[in-house]
C-alpha cells in the first residue's frame, strides 16, 4: 500500500512472525493493519504499479511458493479475530486458486528446481491442500469441474497435471 500511514505500536505487537514469509509478509501484516485499525482514511493520491516482468515476484524461483504459507497465516488471523464468515470462506476460494495456480507453476517449471527443492515444493503444496476442508470450500469451487477436491493430494495434483498437459486451464503464474 503506497503512501504514508501512521501506526500505534500494539496494532504490529502480534505481527513480527510475518516476516518469516518473505517477500509476501508484507501483504500479510498490511490486510491485519487495516482490519486491526479503528480507522481508515483514504486519500486522494494516485498511485501508478508498474508491471516489471524481471520483478522478484515474476521469477521462476522457490520463495515463490511461500505464498501458500503466507495466505494460510491470514486465513489463522481472520479466525482468530473473530472475522465474518463470508469473509473467511472468500479467502479460502482465493486460496485455494492460490494452491491451484502453485501447482501449476510447479507443473510448468519443475525442471528448474533441484531435487531438494522439488521435494520441498512438493510437502509445502501437500501441506496446504491437507489445510483445506471440502465444507469450508463453496460447492462451485470443490466440485468445479477440472479441479475437483479429491481424498489425496497425490489423486488431486494428478488430475491437475491432466488438465495442464491438455490446456484447460490459463493463469498467470
Amino acid at each position: 500500500i503506497p503512501g504514508f500511514s501512521l501506526t500505534r505500536s500494539p496494532l504490529e505487537l502480534d505481527m513480527q512472525e510475518e516476516t518469516t514469509y518473505g517477500q509476501y509478509g508484507d501483504e500479510t501484516t498490511t490486510h491485519l493493519l487495516f482490519l486491526k485499525a479503528r480507522k481508515v482514511m483514504i486519500g486522494k493520491g494516485v498511485y501508478y504499479y508498474y508491471q516489471n516482468p524481471a520483478s522478484y515476484t515474476k521469477k521462476v524461483s522457490y520463495k515463490r511458493f511461500e505464498i501458500l504459507e503466507c495466505r494460510l497465516s491470514m486465513k489463522r488471523h481472520l479466525v482468530n479475530l473473530g472475522a465474518d464468515c463470508k469473509l473467511i470462506k472468500r479467502y479460502e476460494v482465493k486460496r485455494w486458486r492460490d494452491l491451484i495456480g502453485s501447482c501449476f507453476l510447479y507443473w510448468k517449471n519443475k525442471k528448474a528446481f533441484t531435487e531438494e527443492e522439488r521435494c520441498n515444493i512438493e510437502k509445502r503444496l501437500q501441506g496446504n491442500y491437507a489445510t483445506f476442508r471440502f465444507a469450508n470450500l463453496p460447492i462451485t469451487e470443490a466440485l468445479k469441474p477440472r479441479f475437483v477436491m479429491l481424498p489425496t493430494f497425490k489423486l488431486f495434483y494428478l488430475q491437475l497435471c491432466c488438465v495442464f498437459k491438455l490446456g484447460l486451464i490459463h493463469t498467470d503464474h
